[in-house]
């Protein structure tokens, strides 16, 4: 049983690899198509940064923005307060890509949280 623990872990790990980087791709194609291939470096947490950042999404850390396809939840991440968004649903790929793309091109806008 031991192993199977092991090779089940293994394999999620493998997916989530392959996700990171599919996803990645998809951003990068969106930023070029967004930013007529001018864009601004997108910093990347993982996963493990983002639950500790948000005490694992906890109550108490919910923003009160409302949204019908996300939950956002305030933290600390590098010593910059952050906004993180958390789907509600199973939400379509190509549709958070662009929304992190549209996030970035109009980051350096000095009414926009950055």
């Amino acid at each position: 049983h031991k192993m199977d623990w092991l090779r089940t872990k293994t394999i999620r790990g493998k997916k989530r690899q392959r996700n990171v980087k599919e996803n990645g791709e998809v951003v990068l194609k969106e930023l070029v198509e967004c930013c007529d291939g001018k864009c601004n470096p997108i910093k990347n947490f993982s996963s493990e940064q983002i639950i500790k950042a948000t005490y694992n999404f906890s109550q108490s850390n919910r923003a009160s923005r409302i949204d019908v396809y996300y939950r956002c939840y305030k933290g600390m991440l590098d010593d910059r307060p952050v906004l993180v968004k958390k789907g509600k649903y199973e939400l379509d790929t190509k549709e958070i890509c662009r929304d992190i793309a549209i996030s970035s091109m109009v980051s350096g806008h000095k009414n926009f949280l950055k």
